[in-house]
């Protein structure tokens, strides 16, 4: 049996679900990894247009409200303010998280989504992006690499097609494979409450 987590490092209700995420893959008993499969979300570079920045906005607080998230007042003013440029582009995100350690890709998830929805750092600044991605041991010679960029492609191509077969049109999602068989789990109640989900799978195991 394995457990596939569905997402994008720049999706807000992704964001959202890091507590949901931390509880699955942290949850006691027999082992059963959270397999990360990143899909894209933005696969080339976003200029947030004002109609775009109140849609988002808007989803932020419905975000946390129903989650608990925290959004920073850094972030917060760096979205809502029209007169700052702000892009959003996932694949430079995914190729850090594939050049990482696989042990502490979560980790390093993590600290990339709290660099953006907390503390308002625009990772499409490579500098900061580095810097992030050394804190977290990330080889650079091997994120410079094309031979890396080439399995970054294959990661969120793999995704997506993880994604079709499952009948999963957005992030987050989160899939059980069972002898083959892939069921999408309904994690909406668990965003407030994640031993509801981590309970679920633990009665099927």
């Amino acid at each position: 049996m394995r457990l596939h987590y569905l997402f994008d490092p720049l999706c807000g209700w992704c964001y959202g679900a890091a507590r949901l995420v931390e509880a699955l893959a942290t949850a006691p008993g027999p082992a059963l990894p959270l397999e990360l499969w990143p899909g894209a979300l933005f696969p080339d570079p976003v200029r947030i247009a004002p109609g775009m920045r109140a849609h988002i906005v808007h989803a932020d607080q419905q975000i946390a409200r129903l989650t608990g998230a925290t959004f920073g007042a850094a972030y917060l003013a760096r979205i809502g303010d029209p007169a700052r440029e702000v892009m959003l582009w996932s694949v430079p995100l995914i190729a850090t998280l594939a050049a990482g350690p696989r042990e502490r890709q979560r980790e390093l998830l993590a600290a990339l989504q709290h660099a953006h929805y907390v503390l308002g750092r625009d990772l499409a600044d490579g500098e900061v992006l580095a810097e992030i991605a050394a804190a977290h041991g990330v080889d650079a010679a091997l994120l410079a690499s094309a031979a890396h960029a080439q399995a970054t492609g294959a990661w969120i191509r793999a995704a997506r097609q993880l994604m079709a077969r499952a009948g999963i049109g957005g992030f987050p999602g989160f899939v059980l494979e069972r002898d083959g068989r892939l069921q999408v789990l309904d994690h909406q109640a668990a965003y407030r409450d994640p031993q509801i989900l981590v309970e679920y799978i633990a009665s099927i195991k």
